[in-house]
């Protein structure tokens, strides 16, 4: 459970030696993570904008045209520093092809920033080859979506990401959202933990 100690409960493999002290466990509760939507075409923009209503998906969408822009959004440079308006986002999705700064290098600033490196990333792109693929995930992508040829497919795959957005726990995005929780009295309950781990 999300904000308990869960250090290794797992039925499929041997229970560790208890901790004495401490150990780090992340507490962020799941919240309507915003999506950050990277992509240079207005149209496109426009229509995933459009398929997120239809589809009623309650997680806001802010979307960029460009990847100098999205790297400034992370990062909270600028006017983009209000976390209030422009909130971190629990995932991105990526045009490969955006102006300024492509959608893979994106993605590998993205991998090589501390904060930042485990958040979720889609590429969501109309044209690609073999090659951006592999790279794509040699950087860590998280999924690989080819743009839907139609709008009703492009719904379809909106109702994947509503579902992925919904049923997960974005990692956290700064040091402060893993805390320290003492495991006092951990030694004591470590016989009833044990039992219900099995």
């Amino acid at each position: 459970m999300p904000g308990r100690w869960t250090g290794g409960l797992s039925p499929a493999g041997p229970i560790p030696t208890p901790p004495t002290s401490h150990c780090l466990t992340y507490t962020q509760k799941p919240h309507k993570a915003t999506i950050l939507h990277v992509d240079g075409d207005p149209n496109d923009i426009f229509l995933l904008h459009r398929a997120f209503e239809l589809e009623q998906v309650s997680h806001p969408l802010q979307s960029v045209g460009d990847g100098e822009v999205a790297i400034a959004y992370l990062a909270g440079e600028g006017y983009l520093a209000d976390r209030q308006k422009y909130p971190l986002p629990g995932l991105v999705l990526l045009e490969l092809n955006v102006p300024k700064v492509s959608g893979l290098h994106v993605l590998a600033w993205v991998r090589t920033h501390r904060a930042l490196k485990a958040l979720p990333v889609a590429i969501l792109t109309s044209e690609y080859r073999a090659e951006d693929v592999a790279l794509a995930y040699h950087l860590g992508v998280n999924a690989f979506i080819a743009k839907p040829s139609t709008y009703d497919e492009l719904r379809e795959v909106v109702r994947f990401l509503k579902g992925w957005v919904q049923h997960t726990i974005p990692p956290p995005t700064d040091e402060q959202a893993w805390i320290a929780l003492k495991t006092d009295g951990l030694e004591e309950r470590w016989p009833q933990l044990r039992s219900q781990a099995a």
